[in-house]
């Protein structure tokens, strides 16, 4: 058999102070997850805006460094299209020369 109560409200208000208890762990706990929600989603947030930080910057050397390679492929084009230029103006005038000496032979041998 169980023993009997000696005060009923004393029992009532051991039980009060237990659920009083219970209920400011259960309220620390879910403060303390909320919080930790919280800093999570922050660090995620962080975590993605460095990310993009990161990209853009690894983005935008591999563009310079594009770049750079597409200026020197240019320049060796532009200084290679420049000799052969001037190679075919040399050409060109030597070729000149030759027909007005050829030329001027031709009417002088015409002419006598």
């Amino acid at each position: 058999m169980t023993a009997p109560v000696k005060d009923p409200y004393a029992t009532l208000e051991v039980i009060r102070t237990q659920e009083t208890a219970v209920q400011e762990r259960l309220h620390a706990q879910k403060t303390a997850q909320a919080r930790a929600l919280a800093a999570a989603r922050q660090q995620a947030r962080d975590m993605l805006v460095q990310a993009e930080t990161d990209g853009r910057l690894q983005g935008e050397a591999e563009f310079a460094q594009g770049r750079l390679a597409i200026e020197g492929a240019a320049t060796t084009l532009l200084d290679a299209a420049q000799r052969d230029a001037e190679a075919i103006r040399r050409a060109g005038a030597q070729a000149i020369a030759t027909a007005v000496a050829h030329a001027v032979a031709f009417i002088s041998e015409e002419a006598s």
